[in-house]
């Protein structure tokens, strides 16, 4: 397929010096099925003894083949492994251009008066489109408002958490250290009775109860944060 034939085709946006909306796609490409690597296809025949020269031609020429057809089926796997993978890639691109499409959308939507044309200001028209400008402005405000506020509660609720997993962290180093002084402390029991040829005066101590994680505060989804706004870092582990 030549450069000219793609251009009467759905990939002929890739040909133009235009933007690439997030409308255009490539043509889908059917991976195709390969059937399973046979590496003893033909024992049988390679492995019996060849009885003239030949047979014995014959034999390495069918090896040859099938050594060559199995590193086809490779590459074919592979390709067709790199294609469904850039297809994913495609397809994750095309949906956040979408949304830098729609975001530029709503930022072009929200001037009344932005062509340079005369415009009367009394009529009925404009003042349905400024009446529901305001409308529209508001309703952004208030969601802007109630955004930063769940962000200020998830932000006091992450911060407490953190506060109470540092708490119990050193609780539970408190309650190992504890339990690591009195195993010493009982091991050295142990042995001198050991020498004594007499038992503990006491059982062996045991762990106290080791506080598991408080499950971190559930994250409020990208798409409701302001664009200029920024994640928490990531909290590391419980060892």
């Amino acid at each position: 397929m030549t450069v000219n034939s793609l251009a009467t085709t759905s990939a002929a946006f890739l040909f133009t010096l235009s933007p690439v909306c997030s409308t255009s796609q490539v043509p889908m490409y059917m991976p195709q099925i390969v059937s399973l690597l046979q590496y003893k296809r033909y024992s049988e025949i390679l492995n019996r003894p060849a009885t003239t020269e030949a047979e014995h031609k014959l034999q390495v020429a069918l090896q040859e083949s099938g050594q060559r057809e199995e590193e086809t089926k490779r590459q074919m796997i592979g390709l067709q492994a790199a294609s469904v993978l850039q297809i994913r890639y495609c397809d994750q691109v095309r949906g956040q251009l979408a949304a830098q499409e729609e975001k530029a959308g709503r930022k072009k939507g929200t001037r009344l008066v932005g062509d340079s044309l005369p415009h009367m200001l009394t009529g009925d028209v404009f003042v349905a489109q400024v009446i529901t400008h305001k409308n529209a402005m508001e309703a952004e405000a208030r969601e802007k408002e109630m955004r930063a506020k769940r962000r200020a509660e998830c932000s006091e609720e992450l911060a407490h958490w953190k506060r109470e997993e540092i708490e119990r962290k050193e609780r539970n180093k408190a309650t190992r250290a504890n339990f690591e002084a009195q195993k010493a402390e009982w091991d050295a029991e142990r042995d001198l009775a050991k020498l004594e040829k007499q038992r503990p005066w006491w059982n062996k101590p045991k762990m106290g109860a080791i506080e598991k994680p408080v499950l971190r505060p559930e994250r409020v989804q990208p798409e409701v944060y302001d664009s200029e706004q920024e994640d928490d870092d990531g909290e590391e582990e419980d060892g």
